[in-house]
């Protein structure tokens, strides 16, 4: 990344976040909505988010918490799919480039901050 380029990701991981915050938004996969809330709590460097599926209801219930610090890899990513027996999985880091549910977004992208270490 260039020097500029740099200062952009610092001054975007800069901007203020509340301490927490709820929202409910709706993904588009082909054909098919998702309704996903996410509840977020920050506490200076560090933010832990909850995704919770709400519809449709074959997918109700998937949810995963979503832990990362300021400007670092890795995310730290742990999955629950309660249709599968209530299974329970940590993502690796190198899977957090995985769509979630076979949409357009990857787990890295529902990411808080930007990587300004370790990212090339």
């Amino acid at each position: 990344m260039s020097a500029q380029g740099d200062r952009l990701v610092a001054a975007a991981n800069r901007r203020r976040i509340p301490a927490s915050e709820l929202r409910e938004v709706v993904m588009a996969i082909g054909e098919r909505k998702l309704t996903v809330r996410t509840l977020r709590h920050t506490n200076e460097d560090v933010t832990s988010t909850l995704f919770c599926v709400m519809a449709p209801h074959m997918f109700r219930g998937v949810s995963y918490v979503a832990v990362e610090e300021r400007g670092y890899i890795p995310l730290d990513v742990h999955l629950f799919l309660p249709f599968a027996a209530g299974t329970l999985a940590s993502l690796s880091a190198q899977r957090c480039g995985e769509t979630f549910l076979g949409g357009d977004f990857a787990y890295d992208d529902m990411r808080t901050w930007l990587p300004e270490h370790g990212f090339a």
